[in-house]
């Protein structure tokens, strides 16, 4: 009977391990084998009431097995890209995300969808116009409208920093400020691309029935090629505009240009001074609008008021800056998973260098592409 008890209970040790143990043989790190010492000394404890070597196998099962897993089944690139032979990869990820999106405190005012991520899509589905309400209807019967969502998919884009190329990276890692002065650069990197993606994909395209664009209408800032300033009147405008077309007057964010916050420090010398105080997640209310300062906004064709494509090179001579306007229900960001890859100098034969890079999955969109805005600056004559 004693034997059947140790059989049994390691039998269900065993299956109960299984799972952890085939990840700590593919991706076998410092944090898996803390894992699986302690797990060991737990049930072996437990055990030794038992047997002595029943205790001893369940420890060495889960210790020793994962390090036999990986050093043999396991090929020499995907463990040097996966394992990082000792490299704190939870560490790096982890300060990478600090703080992620400070000096962007604007995209955090929208739909995280992160949580639907699956395999960096979002799989959605799309219902159709909305029913109408009848008021005091007498005619019979009441027209149905068939329910037929349609599926829809979004993938998200991948964002991946070039390489560093970082001596002596073993030792650093064990510096918080090392790492945090390594990391900065690919965190900002990052930040301030998928910040760009997320301004120019919230804004309009043009002008429409649930979107506004206007250009500027302000006097002539006098440069070499004129534009007609951003006023207070344009924000006021704006906050009509919304409430015009019935759209929610909760969480209105407006996300300026640098050159219309210059804009608006001619027409008022106070307010320019409020900007300046502007600290980092606290946006300056003014008129219904919660607002943000942000250079990397769409950009706009000057005299059409049409936004360029994402990345197309801007032509002075006929592009020109705007600022967004949106409610922060309208429009969504996800983010998927993380990754950070690394070579270790021993096999990086030309350089001799440990060398690092990260990859990031994000998208930002529209939801509905409506309840949106843009103001462009127009052309001085």
């Amino acid at each position: 009977m004693k034997k059947i008890i140790q059989s049994l209970l390691l039998f269900f040790t065993c299956f109960f391990a299984f799972e952890k143990q085939e990840i700590a043989a593919k991706r076998f790190n410092f944090s898996a084998l803390l894992f699986n010492t302690a797990s060991g000394m737990l049930f072996s404890s437990a055990f030794a009431l038992i047997s002595v070597n029943v205790s001893i196998t369940v420890f060495a099962f889960f210790v020793f097995v994962p390090i036999i897993l990986y050093k043999w089944s396991t090929p020499i690139g995907y463990r040097n890209n996966l394992a990082m032979a000792g490299v704190l990869k939870e560490v790096w990820l982890d300060v990478l995300l600090t703080n992620f999106w400070r000096s962007s405190d604007f995209i955090t005012r929208s739909v995280d969808l992160s949580s639907e991520v699956n395999n960096n899509v979002i799989n959605l589905a799309e219902y159709g116009a909305a029913p109408n309400v009848l008021i005091d209807n007498n005619t019979y019967p009441i027209t149905t409208v068939e329910f037929d969502p349609q599926a829809l998919t979004l993938p998200l884009k991948k964002f991946e920093t070039e390489n560093t190329r970082v001596r002596g990276f073993k030792q650093k890692q064990y510096s918080f400020s090392a790492v945090n002065a390594i990391v900065q650069e690919h965190r900002n990197s990052l930040r301030e691309k998928q910040t760009d993606v997320t301004a120019h994909a919230w804004a309009p395209s043009a002008d429409g029935t649930n979107k506004i664009v206007i250009p500027t209408t302000g006097a002539s800032d006098g440069g070499a090629t004129p534009f007609k300033r951003f006023t207070i009147e344009i924000l006021i405008g704006m906050q009509n505009a919304f409430d015009t077309k019935k759209w929610s007057k909760e969480g209105r964010v407006c996300v300026l240009h640098p050159n219309h916050v210059a804009d608006l420090a001619v027409q008022d010398i106070s307010l320019f001074k409020a900007f300046m105080n502007i600290q980092n997640g606290v946006p300056l209310n003014l008129y219904g609008w919660d607002i943000y300062v942000y250079s990397g906004t769409a950009t706009y064709n000057k005299s059409t008021g049409a936004k360029k494509s994402f990345g197309a090179a801007a032509a002075p001579t006929t592009d020109t800056v705007s600022s967004l306007f949106y409610c922060q229900g309208e429009v969504m960001h996800a983010t998927g998973t993380l990754d950070m890859f690394y070579k270790e100098k021993d096999i990086n034969t030309e350089n001799r260098a440990e060398e690092l890079g990260f990859e990031q999955f994000y998208t930002a969109l529209s939801m509905r592409d409506k309840c949106i805005g843009a103001v462009y600056s127009a052309a001085a004559a």
